[in-house]
């Protein structure tokens, strides 16, 4: 059964487009009972379900996208699917993609990268805490929320070199402490940094370097006051 699977998946994919006479895509009901568990699986099958995750395939994508060819889908919602790993090969076919809820689950940031048109990508709730230094696709990424995960500050690090992120939400990844230097940041304009552990009010200093910066959030931090000289910069 695994093989014959496999072997449609290269088959139809590496066309471009699965048709409902080809392959048979199981319906949102099957779905959801067999990515997030339900009272059809043991208890301790359900467990052990978790612990691996579940792959984002192709086959999971246009069902939830609610289309027939790779090329038709423009939006996913993959909120509790329990993913833990995503089949990039598959996902190269899914070139008009522009929007993605993959939140609560246990994915990684960079492996979205292969949607060439992906515009906002929301990964909250994913235990993420690394995020590559080397970034590869997110051309045209404007709006993305990391919120509640584990980020570091190399991870934030990171994300200058997204050339057109404008929307970045981190709240509430316990974070200390920010990058010292906003510049490379040229095109963010919204940064939410909720619900985080800042104490240093010098933070604002340094977020002030963003050249296009015009909303910050730093509610239910530990910071006193701001600083006369985070205002002195051209924005």
């Amino acid at each position: 059964m695994a093989n014959k699977v496999l072997s449609n998946r290269q088959k139809y994919l590496k066309q471009q487009y699965i048709t409902p006479a080809d392959v048979e895509i199981p319906s949102v009901r099957s779905i959801s009972k067999t990515h997030k568990g339900s009272d059809l699986m043991g208890g301790q099958e359900y467990g052990n379900q978790l612990n691996s995750g579940f792959e984002l395939d192709g086959f999971m994508l246009l069902e939830v996208a609610g289309v027939s060819f790779p090329e038709s889908a423009l939006e996913a919602t993959l909120v509790d699917y329990k993913l833990s790993t995503v089949n990039e090969n598959d996902m190269g076919y899914f070139t008009e993609m522009l929007y993605i809820d993959a939140s609560d689950n246990y994915l990684n940031f960079h492996p979205f990268g292969v949607f060439p048109k992906l515009r906002d990508l929301r990964l909250a709730c994913n235990l993420i805490i690394n995020i590559p230094q080397v970034l590869v696709g997110f051309e045209n990424l404007t709006s993305l929320d990391l919120s509640y995960n584990r980020l570091t500050l190399s991870s934030i690090q990171a994300l200058e070199k997204l050339p057109n992120l404008k929307d970045l939400d981190l709240s509430g990844n316990n974070l200390r402490e920010v990058p010292d230097d906003w510049q490379q940041y040229k095109a963010l304009e919204k940064l939410l940094l909720d619900y985080n552990l800042f104490e240093d009010n010098n933070i604002f200093s340094y977020i002030s370097s963003a050249p296009n910066l015009r909303y910050l959030g730093v509610r239910e931090n530990h910071l006193s006051n701001f600083p006369d000289n985070a205002l002195s910069f051209d924005g």
